[in-house]
């Protein structure tokens, strides 16, 4: 890897490391939406897909785990992370 290389790496992932820190402290982080979403439905999520569709809102799609796939036309809920419900 050349200087010019890793320069651009650094900066890259300096810059990925930084924009991390600003949605945890503005409280959108995925695990933080993830642990908001468990509470308000009562229990752990597993296989599911998010699919952030809006500002404040994410769709949740079953992972098939045979295949490992989802369906985007298959929701099965809908989660407001700003009012922390489901909608």
């Amino acid at each position: 890897m050349t200087t010019e290389e890793w320069d651009e790496y650094a900066r890259e992932i300096t810059q990925m490391y930084w924009e991390e820190e600003a949605e945890i402290e503005a409280g959108v982080h995925p695990t933080q939406i993830m642990k908001r979403a468990e509470e308000a439905i009562g229990h752990p999520i597993v296989d599911t897909f998010w699919n952030y569709i809006g500002d404040n809102i994410v769709k949740l799609h079953h992972i098939d785990r045979k295949t490992g796939k989802y369906n985007l036309n298959e929701c099965y809920a809908t989660f407001d992370y700003i009012k922390n419900e489901f909608i």
